[in-house]
């Protein structure tokens, strides 16, 4: 996947009168508040609905941290959808994956609140 953002983009990244995206790829990007405020989220689509995972805060999570958190966040949620598609409980498929990548509460309750439309 192409990434777009660099350390220069987003240290130049200037607030506006309206909040704004500077996209890096793959439904990252860091919305811009008029603040000045600058964070990450992660636009995806689950069971054709869109939903919206916040990453972090920028300085406090570089660019590699969030592209991270983001490429684990792909993960987690297509294997959910996956179990769930196969036949498993929402709450059953999320558990096991949260098992399988020893992941927190916090992880689990995002892939939960992400494949909620799909039961």
């Amino acid at each position: 996947m192409k990434r777009a953002l660099t350390e220069t983009k987003l240290k130049n990244a200037k607030p506006g009168p309206k909040a704004y995206k500077l996209a890096d790829g793959g439904g990252l990007y860091v919305l811009v508040s008029p603040s000045g405020g600058k964070a990450w989220r992660f636009n995806y689509k689950f069971n054709g609905a869109y939903k919206t995972l916040a990453i972090g805060l920028y300085p406090d999570k570089s660019i590699a941290e969030a592209r991270a958190e983001h490429d684990k966040a792909i993960d987690l949620l297509g294997e959910v959808q996956g179990l769930v598609a196969a036949g498993s409980g929402l709450k059953a498929a999320a558990a096991q994956v949260a098992a399988a990548h020893g992941v927190g509460r916090r992880e689990l309750d995002e892939a939960m609140l992400a494949a909620r439309a799909y039961s």
